[in-house]
């Protein structure tokens, strides 16, 4: 069973990374359309908010590393401003709730993102 839930999870964040950087098709922070980057805002280690749409945008790998991880300071300004303070306090709240592995959990977000991936095309 751990082996189909590791292959499951690999296969949700594989068409998780590929939604993010499709719907956001360039770097939102210096504007580059190469290489991109799925980056978390919230760790992916947080089940409840690692598919959420809100937890992640599309950086190149300069910004994902100088930015994201190295400046989290003001990385956190970034993302306060980019989602506003209503999104960002709902985003802040569900990554303090301890996500809910149920059986089916990672085929119904395989599934979801298979729906998303199809609106904006790959």
């Amino acid at each position: 069973m751990k082996k189909k839930r590791k292959t499951l999870r690999t296969k949700a964040d594989r068409l998780f990374s590929i939604y993010i950087r499709n719907r956001d098709k360039f770097c939102v922070r210096c504007g580059k359309a190469e290489n991109l980057q799925c980056a978390h805002i919230i760790s992916r280690a947080v089940l409840a908010t690692r598919y959420d749409g809100d937890n992640a945008l599309a950086l190149c790998p300069n910004c994902h590393i100088n930015f994201a991880h190295k400046n989290p300071l003001l990385f956190s300004e970034f993302i306060y401003k980019r989602l506003g303070e209503k999104k960002y306090r709902v985003l802040v709240e569900k990554g303090k709730k301890i996500g809910n592995l149920k059986p089916d959990f990672y085929e119904e977000v395989i599934a979801t993102l298979n729906k998303l991936n199809a609106t904006v095309g790959e």
